[in-house]
């Protein structure tokens, strides 16, 4: 399920409107209310960008070469095969958003963060979907980048 959607309908709201699906005006929505805390979830790429404005951290566990085509800005690289190795590197008190190409390989990884004891989201759709809405990302020499 991806949070700032309602659990069996489309998206009625960003996480930014202040609105809460089903609950009524003026109830206080959290968009990640439907999120299982022990193997994370999925959050669309609207909702994954206002929880990067709120100091969220993202995790790209991409391979170097999807990497360097593309990633978010402030990103944190990982690639997937070394995360188990590497996972002390990340910080204990952020929310982790987690992105791959497509959401496959980052959903392992925010599976297994999650059981480590992070706070980590899968980004629903990757950075497929990130570019999809229009969200800004950049190659590594500066230039806007392409999901490889």
């Amino acid at each position: 399920m991806v949070a700032g959607r309602q659990p069996d309908g489309p998206q009625s709201c960003r996480a930014s409107s202040g609105c809460a699906p089903g609950l009524g005006p003026g109830v206080d929505y959290d968009p990640l209310m439907f999120l299982d805390p022990m193997t994370g979830g999925e959050v669309s790429p609207d909702v994954a960008h206002a929880l990067i404005g709120a100091g969220g951290l993202v995790l790209d566990v991409r391979e170097d070469d999807e990497w360097d085509a593309g990633h978010i800005a402030g990103a944190v690289h990982i690639p997937l095969g070394q995360l188990v190795e590497r996972v002390d590197e990340l910080p204990e008190d952020r929310q982790l958003v987690v992105v791959c190409r497509s959401g496959a390989r980052s959903a392992r990884a925010t599976a297994f963060l999650a059981s480590s004891g992070l706070v980590a989201v899968n980004l629903a759709g990757g950075m497929h979907a990130w570019a999809g809405a229009g969200l800004r990302f950049e190659a590594a020499d500066g230039t806007p980048g392409v999901v490889a």
